[in-house]
């Protein structure tokens, strides 16, 4: 069966990155090249919500088989496709090695991805690029997705957007969030943070 998350997570991450395209923009669309259900529904609802909702966006796929290589894959394939305006990264192995990739080509293209651990998380929210982090639930990977919003928003340069499934995560609904997914009330001492560093409650 394959998780509703899944499918709302692509749906959420074509939502938030088509906030960054222009009128008749090209969408690089960075994609798992493997018979994988879950990357094969994020990528499919990217692709239909955009067609749906605008259709003046091009998309442009390019696959990667081994992660390790997927910095390289993403960098010939912005080489040879010079006019893409953003990019749907699968998850973030590959996001992370896309951000290096376009950080080497000098360029600022607004990145969204999937499936953030708390180390990918602050690592791409620092890189200033990614404008998109979609968590995966009811997976337990969800929960590094929720402790990785909650830190990154304490942080100096948190990303426009951190997305839990159907919370996006931002400085005023940070309890809200927060019991959404670990089902209780934050720590005390997260909350004075969070009021001290973001104005918060």
């Amino acid at each position: 069966m394959i998780s509703p998350d899944n499918r709302g997570n692509g749906q959420v991450a074509a939502q938030i990155l088509s906030a960054h395209i222009p009128d008749k923009g090209v969408v690089g669309v960075v994609d798992f090249g493997v018979d994988f259900f879950t990357t094969n529904e994020r990528t499919k609802q990217v692709k239909e919500w955009f067609g749906k909702n605008r259709p003046d966006v091009t998309l442009k796929q390019v696959d990667f088989i081994d992660t390790t290589k997927a910095g390289d894959v993403a960098a010939n394939f912005l080489t040879a496709n010079p006019d893409i305006n953003g990019l749907f990264v699968v998850w973030d192995a590959p996001a992370m090695q896309v951000a290096s990739a376009l950080r080497a080509q000098g360029k600022d293209l607004p990145i969204v991805t999937i499936d953030l651990g708390i180390e990918a998380g602050i690592e791409l929210a620092s890189c200033g690029l990614v404008k998109g982090i979609a968590a995966q639930q009811p997976y337990d990977q969800g929960v590094a997705e929720a402790e990785a919003a909650i830190q990154v928003l304490l942080g100096n340069e948190p990303p426009p957007w951190i997305v839990l499934p159907a919370v996006p995560v931002l400085p005023g609904n940070l309890t809200e969030s927060y019991k959404k997914v670990f089902h209780e009330d934050p720590p005390a001492e997260l909350t004075e943070a969070c009021v001290a560093e973001t104005g918060c409650k």
